[in-house]
């Protein structure tokens, strides 16, 4: 079986590799900039293109390829690369979701419209064209706004506006880019994230955190980026896993993962929609699921994506029932040396370039909570750096 795969940069070696233990020829097209990046052995082929985010020229080089090759499945590595996928389906008509289906998982303005009119409750937003939907918006939703582009990961490029001189001046900043960004009411409140697998149209597997510090605030400012498994006897812990569901079921997902992010308000404890994406977290995060539910969202997601083009049966079961804390930063050392961190609830850690990631995991609620506290502590005195507002998310 012949999978073509897309990435704009480098990412899903996991991914990668369960394609290959299940007997896939994997053929890659990404980038120059990331074409010589150490991908795992398993990709049998590697073309690059001069931009990734050109149909045309994306569309050429495909063509060309499977003039030999018998693809049956495209397969998106990375966010910004999930349209184009949708768009070679479609041109190819090899089955999965196409370019309507995948824009309910990018476009923030349709994935808001989706859920609203399925009764999932989301922030009150609005269209930024044409400028009479954001004139009656501001009437009737007071400051501080939230700046949104459509199709961005994370939280890149938001912008949070105080006052209505400063919201229309931002917007005439985007010039003919305006189009692609929304206005939403700024809820100031707790995020949590639930990353799903999807199997029939049905959630099959769900684990629900917490962030520490908003994506929005480490984003804008730097930190410390944190996460924390949301315990059972939590209050929220049945209302965003039945949001989540709600949410799968408005966008129509049929199979594969998802990571989908809430709000808590802070005013109401009430929950809000934020975003979703047919994708595997970012920042890691796809590590602490592993380490406290022993569950590969990467592996998963290959397994789901060949089941769904064999038409064979696909099943998932958590070993783990564990509670835990992920720790992400930016570090002044090239290589950090993690020596004394030697609590034995540190269950996985990853050092590359000025960065490092931590899992802590295990039974105890309040020990976790102890560790995750002081290690930020410690994080920001022993190694954090400060930098803030980059283009690409983790």
């Amino acid at each position: 079986m012949t999978v073509l795969c897309i990435a704009s940069f480098y990412k899903g070696a996991k991914f990668l590799e369960e394609l290959a233990r299940q007997g896939c020829h994997i053929v890659l097209v990404t980038t120059q900039e990331v074409y010589n990046d150490p991908w795992p052995a398993c990709v049998n082929e590697r073309f690059c293109v001069h931009k990734i985010d050109n149909f045309e020229e994306v569309r050429k080089a495909v063509g060309y390829l499977a003039r030999s090759r018998d693809f049956r499945c495209i397969l998106p590595l990375d966010e910004y690369v999930v349209d184009m996928a949708a768009a070679l389906r479609e041109h190819l008509r090899i089955p999965g979701m196409g370019v309507t289906h995948a824009a309910r998982f990018r476009d923030k303005l349709l994935m808001r419209i989706k859920a609203q009119q399925a009764g999932v409750p989301v922030p009150q937003f609005s269209a930024i064209l044409p400028h009479s939907s954001v004139e009656n918006f501001i009437k009737t939703v007071p400051a501080p706004w939230i700046l949104k582009p459509r199709a961005e990961s994370g939280s890149v490029k938001m912008r949070k506006l105080e006052n209505v001189k400063d919201l229309w001046a931002t917007i005439e900043e985007l010039g003919d880019d305006q189009s692609h960004y929304l206005v939403e009411r700024f809820v100031p409140g707790h995020i949590l994230h639930v990353d799903s697998i999807v199997w029939n149209n049905k959630i099959v597997f769900s684990a629900a955190h917490r962030y520490g510090k908003t994506p929005f605030s480490i984003w804008r400012d730097g930190g410390v980026f944190s996460s924390r498994t949301i315990p059972k006897n939590d209050s929220i812990y049945q209302a965003v896993h039945k949001q989540n569901e709600d949410v799968v079921k408005a966008l129509g997902q049929e199979y594969g993962v998802t990571h989908a992010e809430f709000i808590q308000s802070h005013e109401d404890n009430s929950l809000y929609f934020l975003e979703t994406a047919a994708r595997v977290g970012g920042a890691h995060i796809d590590a602490l699921v592993k380490e406290t539910r022993g569950v590969d969202l990467w592996i998963e997601w290959a397994r789901t994506e060949l089941a769904a083009a064999q038409g064979k049966p696909y099943k998932v079961k958590a070993s783990k029932d564990l509670q835990g804390g992920l720790l992400v930063c930016l570090t002044r050392q090239k290589s950090p040396n993690l020596s004394h961190y030697d609590d034995p609830e540190v269950s996985w850690t990853h050092v590359w370039d000025y960065h490092l990631a931590m899992v802590v995991s295990g039974k105890d609620d309040a020990r976790i909570d102890r560790l995750l506290e002081a290690y930020q502590h410690r994080f920001a005195d022993d190694f954090l750096a400060i930098g803030v507002g980059g283009d690409r998310p983790a």
